[in-house]
């Protein structure tokens, strides 16, 4: 309830706006008066029944992943109305071919067939991935402003996805490899083709577009990742961060692939530990190979004399 300035006409009294029955009480005498007032305030964003369930709204979701932007009236197929009745023959062939000619309308020119036909495909590889809407509605909103800015006609649609995908995992801080992107939408035998007309089509659209690339994800995110797919453990973990925070040289980071570095400071950890934890399962969930990450272990070991003080109690 809200008071209002107006006053009372019987005693003066201020007026008190009960909203839950939209009418205007006096606060001293109990006179009604004004009855069936709207609501002035914006209606809530889901309807919630009596028991708290949410109840479907009217209209569908707006996301940027539809060409449509999801403000769509499909009909729907089935032999019965919205209260169970069997529609006729003859009414259920003009709803089949209404049907038919809506889908050709709603795609109606090149442009928002190819539009269709890529943010499906990154809708796609978003849930194979299992990533968040985010990472959905910002590849989305950089396809659309990529389509605009430059132009993407005869590049590959698997391609160009994967692009927008990894460019939405980058803005988002979402760990995801390229690789791993196109192994997702594309069969195992092409992930290794795809993946470098991927990167070719990334670097592309970074020089043309002039626009700086993203800052890059921090390594304590890949040590985290690499810990948790390997089953490394919690103190492994600890002690990789706190020896990627300590050891924190560009002559080390620099041309090296966070995988490799994330996987190094793991086998040093595990080993500093006496962690049962081989070294081929660290390399197969970071995606290197062995070769790549003793290498990466020898030259850490080389630069710095890693030590272990021992509490006594």
């Amino acid at each position: 309830m809200t008071v209002s300035m107006s006053r009372c006409a019987e005693c003066r009294a201020p007026l008190i706006h009960d909203i839950e029955s939209g009418e205007m009480v006096c606060c001293k005498c109990g006179i009604v008066a004004r009855e069936n007032m709207p609501d002035p305030e914006t209606a809530p964003l889901g309807l919630f029944d009596d028991k708290g369930t949410r109840l479907p709204r009217v209209s569908g979701q707006v996301t940027l992943a539809r060409h449509d932007n999801g403000m769509l009236t499909a009909i729907a197929p089935g032999g019965t109305d919205f209260s169970g009745n069997i529609i006729e023959r003859v009414t259920q062939s003009k709803m089949v071919k209404l049907r038919k000619w809506q889908n050709r309308i709603r795609i109606n020119n090149n442009a928002d067939r190819r539009a269709f036909d890529i943010l499906k495909q990154i809708t796609d590889i978003c849930s194979a991935l299992s990533l968040p809407k985010t990472v959905l509605e910002t590849s989305s909103l950089t396809y659309r402003s990529l389509s605009t800015a430059t132009d993407l006609k005869n590049k590959s649609t698997v391609g160009l996805a994967c692009v927008m995908v990894f460019m939405g995992c980058k803005k988002c801080e979402a760990l995801r490899s390229m690789q791993e992107i196109v192994s997702a939408a594309c069969p195992p035998k092409e992930v290794r083709l795809k993946t470098k007309l991927a990167n070719r089509y990334y670097r592309t659209l970074v020089l043309a577009t002039g626009n700086p690339r993203s800052e890059p994800i921090p390594l304590d995110k890949y040590i985290s990742k690499i810990s948790n797919l390997a089953e490394s453990g919690g103190r492994a973990e600890r002690l990789a961060l706190q020896l990627a925070h300590k050891t924190k040289n560009k002559y080390i980071t620099n041309g090296r692939d966070p995988n490799g570095l994330a996987s190094a400071y793991l086998c040093i950890a595990s080993m500093l530990l006496n962690v049962n934890n081989a070294q081929r399962d660290i390399s197969e969930a970071s995606g290197v190979t062995d070769v790549t990450v003793r290498c990466r272990s020898k030259e850490i070991l080389s630069m710095y004399d890693i030590r272990i003080t021992l509490d006594p109690s």
